[in-house]
């Protein structure tokens, strides 16, 4: 194993957690850590200038894809591909002194993904989002409802849930959200997605579960708004965990689902695309495969002319 690039990702994927950004990459590390054995222990300088190739690049990615249980679909490659991007440009560049020419320009993009494919011999699928259905969405209000006001992180899962089904937050945008950005007098959250900030004014009920969570809360004094029971920051997987564990025989319920279910009804509310990407942080395909569900759901054709006649008269 190299240690020098051992060391570096797990400096550079530490720095991450800290800044909340990229917790599901450091399976995509330990694969490109493990590919590059094959340039023995030799200095970042040296790896990242004279050895590291773009076909390097692809096979790390496949040997990621090949091993890991949830690298599936062609998500997972651009997984692999943002998490390398981010290593490169924020660790690596900073250096100084280091050009790689496969890494230089960014290397998620059309090409290396088909390169990629042709390594893999197969064609990579296209996951489609689709939110949970109406159904789906009652029972799990009704699992939220009776959850433990006394009890602050089970709390804490309904006014989470509340969020993704109302406002379709992308999950990472409230793992991090910081008690100071949530006000309960005047009912409003600072939502901080990417460079832009919006200050988004909720309901009366959301803001009155929001001061019971404060009330009830072990941990007055948190940095960040939501906690698991030992007081620290909550993680995607334990986000809604005592909700998820009540409908574990349901299938496609995860944050994601129920996020874009919010999706689905800023979009019939009349939101734009650049609107929703700006408030909830998800990119535009996740978005768009909303949009084509909510097609299926009704007779487009009706919809259309319904709509084109109101613009005429």
């Amino acid at each position: 194993m190299n240690q020098f690039l051992s060391i570096a990702l797990k400096t550079h994927f530490e720095s991450l957690k800290v800044s909340g950004k990229g917790e599901n990459y450091w399976q995509c590390y330990q694969a490109f850590l493990n590919y590059c054995d094959i340039y023995g222990d030799c200095d970042l300088k040296d790896l990242f200038n004279n050895k590291l190739l773009r076909q390097d690049i692809v096979r790390a990615c496949v040997l990621y894809y090949n091993s890991s249980a949830k690298a599936h679909r062609k998500e997972a490659v651009n997984r692999f591909l943002s998490a390398i991007d981010l290593f490169y440009k924020n660790y690596i560049k900073k250096m100084g002194g280091i050009e790689c020419s496969a890494l230089e320009g960014g290397c998620r993009n059309n090409e290396m993904i088909e390169d990629i494919e042709k390594c893999r011999n197969t064609k990579l699928k296209q996951e489609i989002y689709c939110p949970i259905d109406d159904k789906i969405e009652i029972e799990i209000i009704k699992i939220c409802n009776n959850l433990k006001k006394s009890d602050f992180y089970k709390f804490g899962q309904k006014i989470l849930c509340n969020l993704l089904l109302k406002y379709g937050f992308k999950l990472n945008l409230l793992v991090n959200l910081k008690k100071a950005d949530v006000n309960d007098i005047g009912g409003i959250i600072t939502i901080r997605n990417k460079d832009s900030v919006i200050n988004l004014s909720v309901d009366k009920s959301m803001v009155s579960d929001i001061r019971q969570y404060n009330m009830v809360h072990r941990y007055p004094n948190r940095e960040y708004f939501f906690l698991n029971t030992k007081g620290k920051k909550i993680t995607s997987s334990s986000a809604l965990a005592t909700i998820q564990e009540k409908l574990e025989e349901v299938n496609n319920i995860n944050t994601t689902t129920l996020a874009l279910k919010g999706v689905s009804k800023l979009i019939q509310k009349g939101l734009t695309l650049s609107e929703i990407k700006y408030l909830t942080g998800f990119e535009t395909k996740k978005i768009e495969d909303v949009s084509r569900w909510l097609m299926n759901q009704e007779d487009v054709e009706s919809v259309i002319n319904n709509k084109l006649n109101l613009i005429d008269i």
